[in-house]
């Protein structure tokens, strides 16, 4: 995501160590020549692909941004409320196959930014596992009850 400083709010209601800005827009995976220009301006801040909401304002901006994928939902959660799974599985199916970063947030104007500094890894891939957990003595990881053999530097879960 690339947002840019020039063109952030004032602080938004937040403690000065950890002010947070209203954006004026969120650009996810821009080309290369795009990011480059960002990198160049120097005037973006960079997400780490983190976002916090409560289940109503989630819930809102998906309406405003993809009322399609809202409609559903609500249906979704209707089927499920009446027992009826397979009905909820069928509808879950027609939801749009698109990430909430193209879906809500680039089209979102309710798009806020809190500057921090710690650790992060996107776990969100097998490799990341190695990173972030112990391993054994073989580079193995592993997570519950898993049987190994002849196995090196894998990532197993049960």
């Amino acid at each position: 995501m690339a947002i840019s400083k020039s063109t952030l709010s004032k602080p938004v209601q937040s403690p000065a160590e950890h002010e947070s800005f209203r954006a004026k827009a969120f650009r996810e995976k821009p080309s290369e020549e795009t990011a480059e220009g960002f990198l160049e301006a120097g005037n973006f801040v960079w997400n780490s692909g983190m976002f916090f909401y409560t289940i109503n304002s989630f819930l809102r901006a998906v309406e405003a941004t993809q009322p399609l994928a809202y409609g559903i939902t609500l249906a979704i959660s209707n089927a499920f409320k009446e027992g009826n799974d397979e009905e909820a599985k069928r509808l879950f199916e027609m939801l749009p196959n698109v990430s909430i970063d193209y879906a809500v947030m680039e089209r979102s104007e309710e798009v806020f930014v809190l500057r921090a500094n710690f650790p992060w890894d996107d776990v969100g891939a097998w490799d990341a596992m190695a990173r972030s957990r112990e391993q054994d003595s073989k580079g193995n990881v592993t997570e519950g009850r898993v049987l190994l053999a002849e196995s090196t530097t894998a990532s197993h879960s049960a």
